[in-house]
């Protein structure tokens, strides 16, 4: 299961990704009507020119790419941006499109504002893995940082830490640069695994 936080505080990591380009990598920020509030009430504004300016960069950085999958998603992602949906929903529908572009099945997603589970940071985690009905958390390694692993294990949880080993493929341009969008991955090579 993904459960989504969409009830918390919108932070710069939720609104831009890195595409690759002959230099290395651009920032793509998505524009929002506001820095603050949370995720669920603050709405993109994208507007026309905006929408161009990320497609000549797809263009150029992506322009040998499989040209019928970098036009599905091109098309795909421009769609999803002029939809006005709230930065959740966008999200949500970017991630159940690329696992489906990129050939990866699709867990159950769940908003946390639905769940109506409260708490401060770490503990609220626990209540919302308990609410799922979650034996086994996964987390990214950051998280080896401030997660209270006790507090997990305490309520029957298990933490895990992922171990990301970044696939190396080939790229438009030489040299390989990861840590980039999915997107970068799905336009390179057709395939998201």
């Amino acid at each position: 299961m993904f459960v989504v936080l969409d009830d918390v505080q919108i932070d710069i990591w939720v609104v831009r990704n890195r595409i690759r380009t002959p230099d290395g990598f651009r920032w793509i920020t998505l524009p929002v009507q506001t820095r603050h509030g949370k995720i669920n009430e603050v709405k993109p504004e994208i507007t026309d020119g905006w929408i161009e300016d990320v497609r000549k960069a797809l263009r150029r950085s992506y322009g040998d790419a499989k040209i019928g999958v970098m036009a599905a998603v091109r098309e795909r992602l421009v769609d999803m941006m002029r939809s006005r949906a709230t930065l959740d929903v966008f999200n949500m529908r970017l991630i159940e499109y690329l696992c489906g572009a990129g050939g990866l099945g699709m867990p159950e997603m769940v908003r946390s504002s639905d769940l109506g589970v409260d708490g401060s940071k770490g503990d609220r985690l626990v209540r919302i893995c308990r609410e799922v009905g979650a034996d086994v958390y996964l987390s990214g390694a950051g998280g080896r940082e401030y997660i209270d692993v006790k507090a997990f294990r305490d309520a029957g949880i298990e933490v895990e830490f992922q171990e990301f080993s970044h696939p190396v493929y080939r790229q438009t341009f030489s040299g390989f640069v990861q840590d980039l969008s999915a997107v970068d991955k799905l336009l390179c090579t057709g395939v998201m695994l």
